[in-house]
């Protein structure tokens, strides 16, 4: 391809090059991008890499479903495969295809909603230590409560009993790290070693007990067959158990709020507002929620479309 070639078929898009990243500047810089430029713009980042704005939601479905075989996950992704394994969430092509027709079952809404017992459970005890704290006039960090907020709940859904018996079993939770460790250098590797001898050891607890009672994330996979009817093995469970978790904690995930007021106290500090109703046919026999199944109601949606998200399922 030649030069004027490429230029051609680039959109268009700034000389100079262009900072992107996650926060309040970098959602200026796009809208600036947008209105100078339109709904598809071509950046260079200050490392020397293309970027690509898309602002179109025909285009965006055009990438992401009809032609995503076309496009690889980049290089942050190949960062976690060599640390994590080749699960669903880092691999491309036949891998990828085949994880994903095998996981999809336990995705469905109706498994999703099976596990809103443990979403409601991981609310109430939520709720009960912020009265705690607020009763004893005790400082409470928003942003590290939800985040530990959020791992319990996943490795409650992935694991189920075996959180209490085998992950809990010591002194701290060997998870912990993915929530209140900031640091990425030798010790994380380490820590991931001790992660994957603990998961094999469940595994192989799992397969020689044939717990079929076991309802969660795990037994599911165990469960899940390809089309010639082999299940993963050892290695490609594990894979998919490690890039899971990390995968929906974002090594550090943000604070969001869910209330019916936008303009309550909390919202300053928080990164997101979602702002929740739930009519008065979403309830239980007709009876209009209460402030408290209204952010239940919610937060198991959320929480059931952001694993699909990240699983890599589309709406449909």
């Amino acid at each position: 391809m030649t030069s004027a070639q490429f230029d051609y078929r680039r959109p268009p898009g700034p000389q100079e090059a262009v900072t992107l990243g996650i926060d309040p500047e970098t959602l200026t810089t796009l809208q600036d991008l947008r209105r100078e430029y339109g709904n598809m713009v071509s950046v260079t980042k200050p490392n020397g890499r293309l970027a690509y704005f898309v602002n179109d939601a025909a285009e965006v479905r055009r990438i992401l479903v009809r032609r995503h075989s076309k496009y690889n996950k980049g290089p942050g992704f190949e960062r976690v495969k060599m640390l994590l394994g080749n699960g669903l969430i880092v691999s491309d092509g036949d891998v990828w295809r085949r994880s994903r027709t095998m996981i999809q079952p336990a995705f469905s809404r109706q498994n999703v909603h099976r596990l809103m017992s443990v979403m409601v459970e991981c609310c109430d005890r939520l709720a009960v230590r912020w009265a705690d704290l607020a009763a004893n006039g005790k400082i409470c960090n928003i942003t590290q409560e939800s985040s530990d907020f959020a791992l319990e709940l996943i490795l409650i859904s992935t694991f189920g009993r075996d959180y209490d018996t085998r992950i809990m079993s010591g002194d701290d939770n060997p998870f912990a790290f993915l929530s209140r460790d900031s640091t990425r250098d030798l010790s994380v590797v380490m820590k991931v070693r001790a992660l994957r001898s603990l998961l094999l050891s469940i595994i192989a607890d799992r397969r020689s007990s044939n717990r079929e009672d076991e309802f969660d994330f795990l037994a599911m996979y165990l469960k899940a067959r390809d089309k010639q009817g082999r299940k993963f093995d050892d290695r490609e469970l594990l894979d998919e158990l490690m890039t899971l978790i990390p995968a929906i904690k974002q090594f550090g995930i943000s604070a969001a709020l869910i209330t019916r007021r936008a303009d309550c106290p909390l919202a300053e500090y928080v990164d997101w507002v979602v702002e929740t109703g739930v009519e008065v046919e979403a309830g239980i026999a007709r009876v209009a929620p209460t402030s408290s199944s209204t952010a239940t109601l919610a937060l198991c949606d959320a929480l059931m479309m952001a694993s699909l998200s990240l699983r890599g399922f589309s709406v449909q």
